[in-house]
């Protein structure tokens, strides 16, 4: 049975009181343009401020405090603890076994085959000791071609064969420079591939590359389409974009342990001693390389941690509900520019739905699952002036409605989208908190097996020292667009960083510009060494 809403019962009674008949009165009630608009605003259960109150509790309440965060960091930490040793889609110990020097010099082809982006660039490595005028590592020439969907509906070979005449037409001025042969390369890729042993998997994203191709070597399909150009190259390294982002700052800065990336998806890469990871997670490589390798760079694939760990709102279950794959990615959910756009727009419906901001009415524009861009959320955040001059217009034009936002209705959105990203900054610094707290243990451990088994090394209080001394002191570089331009991001992730680690040490974020491209050059040059 419908209820009747307070506003018509009270309409009915004044109108019959008055001496009106009862159709009359129904009439009236269902013509009358004020009652649609009473009725509409009897939808406003609760203040906007009572809202974001509630919101702000709820989304970043189980950060507040640093024993919080802390807590958080042990449940990840046993998480990461068991994928180490158990997982086979994590944790995966790469062929990266040395940090550059800074004394690695010469001229380098470097490709970054990206989610939409193919570069191909000519990278010079100059060394740490250069003047002050001059980069010690820069991008000579580029070449930056967009994988349309001509090229996504390349198939097998000819996609390959498509990016050896761009690799050619690249450093065809060069060659004379390169007189390496085969010329080494080294890409960064950013498509499924197990990084153990460079096998190609479906790539996804559209592309029909691999069909034909999957469970063969990446690198000897790159060499044969090359030499079907006349080119003879050596692919020497395959990195996925963390490990890049660790190798590019390393060259610069010896103290860089970790890589970050945190733009679309998120990652981190992180240098640890082989000795922590069972000799089963690294494939068929022969004895030689564990000779020569005491460290190696791990892809840790962060964004599938965090399940029962990370607290979730009623608004990030809803997000779950319309996943495909609800549980997979937990932390990459909660930070990353892919979801922190949806993060907000489900908990702004509902407060559009309760309190009438924005009028009351949702516009079609926002209905729509990812529908509101993390990049709409950033042009609101770098908005200081009071009407949001810019902010304003940009998303009237975007979500066009028959009650256009206000400004303070962009004020609202904007302390919503607030607490969503200052949550994210909280788990992203928590993580690599952990990944360091973890990787300071698992090298201190190293260097006292090592100890025990050297009579000449130095003393265990002098190893103990050794890691004091590094852990006071650790770079994280980083890349992607959600750290690098989102506006006060960084220093968010910098404050609780330094909230986590304390008095005992300094872990410093730092970017890595061309990341993807300089990180690979340095791979090239270490395989040299």
């Amino acid at each position: 049975m419908a209820i009747l809403p307070k506003a018509f019962i009270a309409a009915i009674v004044r109108s019959i009181v008055r001496g009106k008949s009862w159709i009359s009165v129904l009439f009236t009630f269902w013509s009358s343009p004020t009652v649609i608009t009473a009725s509409s605003s009897s939808l406003s259960q609760r203040s906007i401020d009572d809202f974001l109150r509630e919101a702000e509790e709820l989304i970043l309440g189980p950060f507040t405090h640093n024993a919080d965060l802390l807590k958080m960091s042990k449940g990840l930490k046993k998480q990461f603890q068991t994928a180490l040793t158990d997982s086979e889609i994590s944790m995966l110990p790469s062929y990266s076994y040395r940090l550059p020097s800074g004394e690695e010099k010469g001229q380098f082809l470097a490709i970054d085959m990206g989610g939409t982006t193919l570069r191909i660039a000519l990278v010079e490595l100059r060394g740490n000791g250069v003047g002050s005028s001059e980069k010690p590592c820069e991008v000579l020439r580029a070449n930056i071609l967009k994988a349309e969907e001509k090229v996504k509906d390349l198939v097998g070979m000819a996609f390959f064969e498509w990016m050896a005449e761009n690799i050619l037409d690249t450093v065809s001025s060069h060659l004379d420079r390169l007189d390496a042969k085969p010329l080494p390369i080294a890409v960064t890729w950013s498509f499924p591939l197990d990084i153990r042993n460079g096998i190609i998997h479906d790539m996804g994203k559209g592309f029909n590359a691999a069909n034909g191709l999957i469970g063969q070597d990446l690198g000897d399909v790159i060499k044969k389409a090359c030499k079907t150009k006349g080119l003879d190259v050596e692919l020497q390294a395959i990195l996925n974009d963390s490990t890049a982002c660790l190798l590019s700052q390393a060259y610069v800065d010896p103290s860089t342990r970790l890589g970050l990336i945190l733009g679309t998806g998120t990652n981190l890469a992180a240098f640890v001693p082989v000795s922590s990871i069972p000799i089963s997670k690294y494939g068929g490589r022969p004895s030689s390389w564990f000779n020569d390798a005491k460290h190696v760079v791990v892809n840790t694939e962060l964004g599938m941690y965090g399940k029962d760990v990370l607290p979730l709102t009623r608004w990030d279950m809803e997000l779950k509900k319309t996943h495909e794959k609800p549980w997979f990615q937990p932390l990459e959910h909660l930070v990353s520019g892919m979801y922190l756009g949806e993060c907000c727009r489900i908990p702004l419906v509902e407060a559009i739905e309760t309190t009438g901001i924005l009028g009351g009415v949702v516009p079609e524009g926002l209905r729509k699952p990812y529908s509101l861009r993390t990049e709409t959320l950033a042009l609101i955040a770098a908005d200081s002036t009071p009407t949001f001059e810019t902010a304003l217009p940009a998303f009237n034009t975007l979500y066009p409605s028959p009650t256009p936002a206000t400004p303070s209705d962009l004020q609202a959105i904007s302390s919503l989208a607030s607490f969503i990203t200052r949550r994210s900054s909280a788990i992203v610094a928590t993580s690599i908190y952990t990944l360091w707290k973890l990787r300071s243990e698992a090298s201190l451990t190293h260097r006292q097996v090592l100890n025990f088994r050297d009579d000449h090394c130095t003393t265990k209080y002098a190893l103990k020292a050794a890691i004091e001394r590094e852990a006071r002191r650790t770079t994280v570089s980083f890349n992607g667009a959600v750290i690098e331009s989102y506006p006060g991001y960084l220093d968010m992730c910098q404050g609780y960083l330094d909230g986590l680690v304390g008095e005992g040490g300094k872990v410093e974020l730092m970017e890595a510009r061309d990341s993807s491209l300089l990180g690979a050059a340095v791979a090239v040059a270490c395989e040299g060494r």
